[in-house]
C-alpha cells in the first residue's frame, strides 16, 4: 500500500510581489481574520524615517497592496487590532508632531477626495483612529468614544475579549514613565470602563483566556526584561504570576553558552487560545541570529519547544532543496486565524539575476533599483544594507502539521467525551464488542512484522509462522469515521463479500487507530487495550503511521501533539547516550517515521541521533540494520538528502519518495476581487453590528470603576 503525498508542505517559503515594504520598529502587523489580508502599518527604520503608509499582504496571491493616499499620519509605538468588517482599530502611539490642526491642506484634500471619512473630524493625532481594509480609508472617532479613554500612551498593549465585544489595553509609556493601570472599551456601546491598578509593563503582550487577562514579555519599571507571566482574573479580582523555567534551547545561545539578544514576538495561536506561541528572532538591528518557536499553554502551564534553526535546515534538507535555509533573515511574525504562523524578512545575499527560492518563488530575491527617466532596472547597484530589512520572503509555517489542534476540535471532543456523549456511546458499544458485523485482523505482535514481509518477498510459506489477532467493529461507524474504509466499501472488493479486512500492521497500533474512530480521542481506556497495555513513545509513532497512511489529518494532529511532548521528556530525562535500550527506540522511531514519509516529527529524532551518532554506531541495534537501512540513516544524518527506497521491498516502499518535489508544490494563485464593505445601522465602527448584541451570549464583564 503506497502512502499518499502530501499535497501541502508543512513549511515553506514563498516570495511576495508587489511594492515591498520595509519592517519598521514599532510598527504593526495584523492578520485580518476571515479575510486573505495581513495589515501592516507604522514604525520607523533603521534611520528614523517614519512610514505613513499603509501595507496589506494578501496571503492567497503572496502580494503586497501599498495605500498612500494619505501622507503624514504616522505612528510609533502604537496598538492595532482587527474588530471585524474589514476595520482595523489603532490606539495611541506617538504621531510625528505634537498636534497637527484639522485644517492642514493635506487633511483637507483627502477628505474632499473621499479619502478620510465625514463621519468625524479627523485629526493626525487622534488617540483612536480606524482603517477599513475594503475601502481603504481612514476614520477618526466619534466624541463619545473618547469620553473617560485612556491617556495618550505608547508601547503599551491590547487585546479582544473572546466574544469580540471589548477592547482592553494595559499599560504602556508616557513621557518615558511606565502605567500600570488596565482599560476596557466596550465595542457594543462604545463605552470606557477602568482604569484599574495592574502592574507596570511596556514593550509587552496581552491575550485573554477563559476569565483571565495574561501578559507576556516586555519591561518593567525598571527596565528589566520581564520573563514571568502575570495575569488579572475577572472572577476573583485578583492579580498572580507565573514563574516558568523555560530551558536554554528555548531561546538562541552562542558557542560559548551565552544566550544571545533577541527579539520576543508572542502571538496567539490563531486556532487555540489556551496556547501561546513565543517566536524568537534576531533583534531589528542585527543581521545574524538563530530562530526559535516554542508555545505555552495556559491550561495546563506547560511549555514546549517546537522548532529552531537546525530543524529548519534539516525539514528542506529532506526536501531535496539545494539553499541554506540560513541565507534568510527574518525580521518579524504574525499567525492567522487559520494556525498558519508566517515569519517575513529577506535573503541575506545580493542576488544580481533571477533564482528560484523554492519551488513556490518565480521571483529575483534582491530589491531592484528602477531609474525614474528609463524605468530600466539597475542590477549594478552596490549591496544596500537596508535590503536585509524589507520583508520580501516569507515562511509559512502549518501549526497542525506541530501537533497543534484547533480549539473547536478539543472542546467539540470534551462535549462528545462527557456523560451521555455520543463518543461516550460509541465508547461503550467499542468496549462492549456487541452487535458487531465486521472483522479486522492484524499482526499480533511487532515482532510478526518482519515476519510476514519476509514471507511476502520469498517465495516459501514463512508466513505460516508469524501469528495475528482480530478485533470486531461496526461497519456503520468505520463508514461515517473512515474515508479509506468507505473507498474499500464502494470498490466491492473481498472485503464487502466476506466482511473482514486485513491490516499488516501491530494489533496494538490498529486497537488504537480503532479506539480513535470510535471515541475521537488517543486517552485510550485501559479496559479495552487490556493486555496489550497503554501505548508508548514507539507506539504513538506507529499510530502516526497510521495516520498518514489513511489520511487522517485529525488523527494526525492528535498523535503529534502526544510525540512532540513524549519525545521532549524521552531526549531530556529518559534517552541515555550508550544505553542500548534507549537507542533501539530511538532507531525504532527514525524506521517508522521515515516508512510514513512523516516530515515534521523525524527532524527532532534525527536530531538526537546526530547527537549521539557514535554511540549509535556502535550499538547492536544499528550492527543490526540491513544495508540499505544504514545508508538510508547515514543520508539522514547528513546535511544533504536523497531520497531511498526502503529495504525489502516493503509495500510501503514509495513513503519517502512521496514528499512533494518542488514541482509538486506549486500553486496557481488568482486575483480575487474585494467584496464591498459590510453594510452597518450603526453610525460608527467604534460600535460594532455583531451578534454578540443577543444575550444568549455571554460576555466578560466590564473593568471595575
Amino acid at each position: 500500500m503506497v502512502l499518499p503525498s502530501l499535497s501541502h508542505p508543512s513549511l515553506r517559503i514563498v516570495q511576495a510581489d508587489g511594492p515591498t515594504p520595509s519592517f519598521n520598529v514599532k510598527s504593526t502587523i495584523v492578520p485580518c481574520k476571515g479575510t486573505d489580508y495581513v495589515f501592516l502599518y507604522g514604525g520607523f527604520d533603521e534611520s528614523d524615517a517614519l512610514d505613513s503608509n499603509v501595507y496589506l499582504l494578501n496571503l492567497k496571491t503572496m502580494t503586497w497592496e501599498i495605500d498612500d493616499k494619505v501622507e503624514g499620519l504616522y505612528r510609533e509605538g502604537h496598538s492595532a487590532i482587527y474588530i471585524g468588517n474589514g476595520n482595523i482599530l489603532i490606539f495611541g502611539g506617538l504621531p510625528y508632531d505634537d498636534e497637527i490642526p484639522t485644517t492642514d491642506t493635506r487633511t483637507r484634500g483627502a477628505r474632499a477626495r473621499g479619502e478620510i471619512s465625514e463621519s468625524a473630524s479627523f485629526r493626525k493625532d487622534n488617540l483612536m483612529m480606524i482603517y477599513n481594509i475594503f475601502d481603504r480609508k481612514w476614520i477618526g472617532p466619534p466624541d463619545f468614544a473618547l469620553e473617560n479613554a485612556p491617556s495618550y500612551r505608547s508601547r503599551h498593549a491590547c487585546c479582544l475579549s473572546a466574544d469580540g465585544s471589548k477592547l482592553y489595553i494595559s499599560g504602556g509609556l508616557v513621557r518615558s514613565v511606565p502605567l500600570d493601570d488596565l482599560y476596557c472599551y466596550d465595542l457594543i456601546s462604545g463605552v470606557w470602563s477602568g482604569p484599574i491598578q495592574f502592574v507596570s509593563r511596556f514593550d509587552h503582550t496581552m491575550m485573554i483566556y477563559q476569565d483571565r487577562i495574561f501578559l507576556f514579555g516586555g519591561l518593567d519599571k525598571d527596565m528589566n526584561n520581564v520573563r514571568t507571566i502575570t495575569y488579572y482574573s475577572f472572577k476573583t479580582r485578583t492579580i498572580g504570576e507565573i514563574n516558568i523555567l523555560q530551558r536554554l534551547d528555548y531561546f538562541p545561545f552562542d558557542t560559548g553558552g551565552n544566550e544571545i539578544d533577541c527579539d520576543r514576538i508572542y502571538l496567539d495561536s490563531g486556532i487555540n487560545p489556551a496556547l501561546s506561541l513565543l517566536v524568537c528572532l534576531p533583534t531589528w538591528d542585527n543581521n545574524v541570529g538563530d530562530i526559535n518557536i516554542s508555545y505555552f499553554d495556559l491550561d495546563d502551564f506547560e511549555s514546549q519547544n517546537l522548532f529552531n534553526t537546525n530543524n529548519l535546515i534539516a525539514y528542506f534538507n529532506r526536501l531535496g532543496e539545494t539553499h541554506d535555509i540560513t541565507d534568510f533573515l527574518w525580521k518579524t511574525a504574525c499567525i492567522n486565524s487559520e494556525g498558519k504562523l508566517y515569519l517575513l524578512g529577506n535573503k541575506r545575499e545580493h542576488e544580481k539575476h533571477p533564482s528560484n527560492i523554492t519551488s513556490d518563488l518565480t521571483h529575483d530575491t534582491m530589491e531592484e533599483s528602477e531609474d525614474e527617466e528609463t524605468g530600466e532596472v539597475d542590477v549594478d547597484d552596490e549591496y544596500d544594507e537596508s535590503r536585509l530589512n524589507k520583508l520580501r520572503c516569507i515562511l509559512e509555517i502549518n501549526l497542525c502539521d506541530f501537533g497543534i489542534p484547533s480549539y473547536e476540535s478539543v472542546m467539540a471532543r470534551k462535549l462528545s467525551l462527557g456523560n451521555g456523549g455520543l463518543a461516550n456511546s460509541f465508547h461503550n458499544l467499542l468496549v462492549q464488542q456487541a452487535y458487531t458485523d465486521f472483522e479486522i485482523i492484524a499482526l499480533a505482535h511487532e515482532g510478526d512484522r518482519g515476519k510476514y514481509q519476509n514471507g511476502a518477498m520469498s517465495s516459501m510459506s514463512s508466513k505460516d509462522t508469524t501469528s495475528f489477532k482480530a478485533i470486531q467493529v461496526h461497519k456503520s461507524i468505520l463508514l461515517a469515521r473512515w474515508p479509506h474504509f468507505v473507498r474499500l466499501m464502494s470498490v466491492g472488493m473481498t472485503e464487502t463479500i466476506e466482511n473482514k479486512m486485513f491490516i499488516p500492521e501491530p494489533f496494538h497500533w490498529i486497537k488504537g487507530l480503532i479506539y480513535y474512530l470510535y471515541v475521537g480521542t488517543i486517552e485510550f481506556d485501559a479496559k479495552f487495550m487490556g493486555a496489550d497495555g497503554e501505548f508508548n513513545i514507539v507506539d504513538y509513532s506507529g499510530l502516526l503511521t497510521l495516520a498518514n497512511l489513511y489520511e487522517l489529518s485529525e488523527l494526525r494532529t492528535l498523535v503529534l501533539n502526544r510525540l512532540f511532548k513524549m519525545f521532549e521528556r524521552f531526549q531530556y530525562y529518559e534517552f541515555s547516550d550508550g544505553d542500548p535500550v534507549a537507542i533501539a527506540i530511538l532507531l525504532k522511531l527514525w524506521k517508522d517515521l521515515s516508512y510514513s514519509g512523516e516530515s515534521v516529527f523525524i527532524i527532532k529524532v534525527i536530531d538526537l541521533i546526530k547527537k549521539s551518532w557514535t554511540s549509535i554506531t556502535r550499538s547492536t541495534t544499528f550492527l543490526s540494520m540491513s544495508k540499505e537501512e544504514i545508508v538510508k540513516l547515514c543520508q539522514d544524518s547528513t546535511d544533504v538528502h536523497h531520497h531511498h527506497t526502503p529495504p525489502n521491498g516493503n509495500t510501503r516502499k514509495a513513503a519517502i519518495a512521496m514528499i512533494p518535489s518542488p514541482q509538486q508544490s506549486t500553486y496557481e494563485l488568482e486575483q480575487v476581487a474585494v467584496p464591498d464593505t459590510p453594510t452597518r445601522s450603526t453610525n460608527s465602527p467604534f460600535v460594532l453590528d455583531s451578534p454578540v448584541r443577543q444575550p444568549s451570549l455571554s460576555s466578560l464583564p466590564q473593568l471595575p470603576e
